[in-house]
């Protein structure tokens, strides 16, 4: 089981990119815990398609096609398209 000092850490490397130009420490491919590169996924939909305050929602075929453009420089490539089967799912308008 992960201790606090574990999803501490998970949270902190959400923001790093796989192709290692994210922050905070500038960590690349495995070296972002899996978790963080789950959690990226996650936080980078949900900002994408919800509605906000500030913002509109974009299209769920528009964040796909964000996802894919970015699997390799955002995203760990073996996670997006996991990632997407998982989220669309239920969804069989958007391929």
């Amino acid at each position: 089981n992960p201790t606090m000092k574990d999803i501490a850490r998970f949270i902190r490397h959400h923001h790093e990119k796989f192709d290692g130009s994210g922050y905070p420490d500038g960590l690349a491919g495995e070296q972002i815990p899996f978790e963080s590169r789950i959690l990226a996924l996650a936080d980078s939909w949900d900002a994408m398609v919800s509605e906000r305050v500030y913002k509109r929602g974009i299209k769920r075929e528009e964040a796909v096609a964000d996802f894919r453009r970015n699997a390799g420089k955002q995203f760990d490539p073996s996670l997006v398209e996991k990632w997407l089967a998982f989220i669309l799912k239920e969804d069989k308008t958007v391929k």
